[in-house]
């Protein structure tokens, strides 16, 4: 994982000092938070199924593109379809997002609609503390990073609440930063590189 490369044509523009990091240029800590006065909600008060999967993605919403999205309801619609067949608790899963207006919510729905999927498929949550969000992170099966613009914090966050995250790298730096985190944490086998 390169930032910038050692390529004196392109270091000799740098007037800055530059710092090279063993594994990951993404530097960050959860050593200061406080877990211990925070309430331990469950699934269920932010409207999750006990039991059944659930897909998470708390990245910013504008991270989020359409084809992404997509086979993110796809992959949603197939494993309730395959559960519901075998009479499983996947029947229940739910994509987990952000909540970013009314408008984003009624049109996402709209498209889950599409992909024969019911209204309770999607859940939304408004933004929370830090410290909430790091507990309530961990109430989700498996976070779906954004290829697009890959998850920097939240992907941090995602693996030290212990949720596997997937990730589709596409061929430029915005795409990078998960493929730095997984393999910083050996986990690097959930990211798989386009083009």
């Amino acid at each position: 994982p390169v930032v910038v490369p050692d390529i004196h044509e392109i270091r000799k523009h740098y007037s800055e000092y530059l710092i090279k990091m063993p594994h990951c240029y993404f530097v960050n800590s959860h050593q200061y938070l406080n877990t211990h006065g925070i309430s331990r909600l469950g699934r269920e008060e932010y409207g999750l199924p006990k039991d059944g999967f659930v897909f998470c993605c708390h990245s910013r919403p504008d991270k989020i593109d359409p084809y992404t999205f997509k086979s993110w309801l796809r992959a949603l619609s197939k494993l309730r379809s395959q559960a519901s067949t075998q009479k499983s608790k996947d029947s229940q899963a739910v994509i987990w997002l952000l909540k970013s207006g009314d408008e984003m919510e009624t049109n996402l729905r709209q498209l889950a609609f599409e992909y024969g999927l019911p209204t309770e498929a999607l859940v939304f949550s408004n933004i929370a503390s830090r410290d909430e969000h790091l507990h309530r992170l961990s109430l989700a099966d498996v976070f779906l990073d954004t290829p697009s613009y890959n998850a920097h914090t939240v992907g941090c966050d995602t693996l030290y609440a212990g949720v596997p995250m997937i990730s589709l790298l596409l061929p430029d730096n915005d795409s990078k930063n998960t493929s730095d985190t997984c393999q910083d944490v050996r986990t690097d086998k959930l990211a798989s590189r386009v083009g």
